[in-house]
């Protein structure tokens, strides 16, 4: 059909990344596990909190000049420590118009882990701006690892959300740590003027850049903590986790990974087309059958996995669920409007996704209540991918039969591992963790067998791929 892309080279970058991702993914549910639930929706409405601001601090800078990045990161060194120290500041300061003692002791932490964060900041920025993030995935990895035996440790002798939050300070200091020492040259206390112009340029453009991922995301997270309670908000913060994992580290990386390459072709209509639904395929081959499975045994998951207190919010995770994976599929088109220069296409496709889940959210949870949440998100996103599918066709005259033939094959196969799953465990009871393994691998044992049978072409391209991924 064409040429294809050189995996080879995104391989390593791939491998560091999803190895963090899938520990922290771990840690999450090890400490649902341990946690009451309670503690487990404080110390995550601070994160949710951390994450929220962390969102507007990317900076970013590049010049084959060396004296001018020494100079930048010269400035950023100094401009550091007085920005985080302001912000850190300004959350004490707001604390204290709170009546909530736990909520004001809980966001007292966040300034804390925000200003840890802050210092690791430079030398995230330099390897990223020279294309080298298989070295800054290398130490989340290592500092995720100790943030997870920390916050294990400190759970188990009874620190309560205290765990989970000395934890990620541990993360945060080790991330200094292992980062500084990977920085290649000596920086010197002095601030360059229009370095300090950049940063703050770049400062006050991430408000209007990042302002949509970051309430589409984390900002209503934290609605919902306000609109619910610490309670609710751990139900929802554990199905956003679950199903918008894939997305996030799937689709939304594949993304970013995968731009250089759709860059090359660009100019090759056809070769574009061919790569695009291979991309998909590739993403949906992955992304089904997990979603699937969770889907159809959400409630079993949500009980043998996190415990019995967890047990009603099985349906919100299932809603969560189906709602990431139709994103994860179909959002991957957001590579055409980035390729064309359109990326102000997907700002308005994000607005009108969070206005419709903010008019959904305030008439569904009057009916549904907490569940009207997971609609609200359900409904949104099936809008919002609708919106890249369709207008993404009009940039690449793709045949949308095209794009969703290739993945209908493995959607149908993950649609019936789920309906066989869901009447399988009608006659076999899921009584403990080691049944409901068994039941995943006959799952996904299934599925493989269903799409071998439907669409057997796209193992020989995988294993082309395993075994020899600098083919072109």
């Amino acid at each position: 059909m064409g040429q294809e892309f050189n995996f080879k080279e995104i391989l390593p970058t791939i491998g560091y990344r999803g190895k963090w991702k899938i520990l922290e993914l771990i840690t999450i549910f090890v400490l649902a596990r341990l946690l009451l639930l309670r503690d487990f929706g404080i110390a995550f409405f601070a994160m949710a909190c951390v994450y929220f601001i962390v969102y507007f601090m990317k900076i970013e800078y590049y010049d084959k000049d060396s004296t001018k990045v020494k100079h930048f990161y010269n400035t950023l060194a100094m401009f550091i420590p007085i920005f985080s120290v302001i912000l850190a500041g300004l959350i004490f300061l707001f604390t204290f118009a709170l009546s909530t003692g736990v909520l004001r002791e809980t966001l007292r932490f966040s300034a804390v882990i925000l200003m840890f964060s802050s210092f690791s900041l430079l030398p995230e920025s330099f390897f990223m701006s020279r294309k080298e993030s298989e070295k800054v995935y290398k130490v989340y990895f290592f500092s995720q690892l100790l943030m997870t035996l920390t916050s294990i440790v400190l759970a188990v002798k009874g620190y309560e959300y205290k765990a989970v939050l000395y934890g990620y300070i541990i993360f945060y200091l080790a991330n200094i740590f292992l980062l500084w020492r990977k920085f290649p040259f000596k920086l010197k206390p002095k601030i360059y003027k229009p370095m300090l112009d950049e940063i703050k340029t770049q400062l006050s453009n991430n408000l209007s850049i990042y302002a949509l991922p970051a309430v589409s995301s984390y900002g209503i997270l934290i609605l919902t903590a306000f609109a619910f309670g610490i309670l609710d908000f751990a139900y929802i913060y554990m199905a956003y986790i679950i199903g918008f994992f894939l997305y996030e580290n799937i689709t939304i990386y594949m993304t970013i990974l995968f731009l250089p390459l759709f860059k090359k072709i660009a100019e090759n209509d056809e070769l574009f087309r061919i790569n695009l639904v291979r991309i998909t395929e590739y993403a949906s081959f992955v992304i089904v059958p997990i979603s699937a499975l969770i889907f159809a045994l959400s409630r079993e998951f949500t009980t043998f996995v996190f415990g019995s207190v967890w047990k009603s919010s099985s349906e919100i995770i299932s809603l969560f669920v189906l709602a990431g994976m139709i994103k994860a599929i179909f959002e991957i088109t957001r590579i055409v409007f980035i390729i064309k220069a359109k990326a102000q296409i997907i700002d308005r496709i994000k607005a009108v996704e969070l206005i419709s889940f903010l008019i959904l959210f305030i008439i569904l949870t009057k009916f549904f209540e907490l569940n009207g949440v997971a609609i609200s998100f359900l409904i949104a996103s099936l809008i919002s991918s609708a919106l890249y599918v369709l207008l993404s066709s009009r940039f690449t005259k793709l045949n949308i039969f095209s794009l969703s033939k290739e993945s209908f094959y493995i959607l149908f196969a993950g649609v019936i591992t789920a309906l066989f799953l869901a009447l399988l465990k009608e006659f076999f009871t899921i009584t403990n963790l080691v049944s409901l393994a068994l039941f995943f691998l006959l799952g996904l044992a299934i599925y493989l067998v269903l799409v071998f049978i439907v669409n057997k072409d796209i193992y020989k391209r995988i294993i082309r791929i395993i075994f020899n991924p600098g083919e072109q």
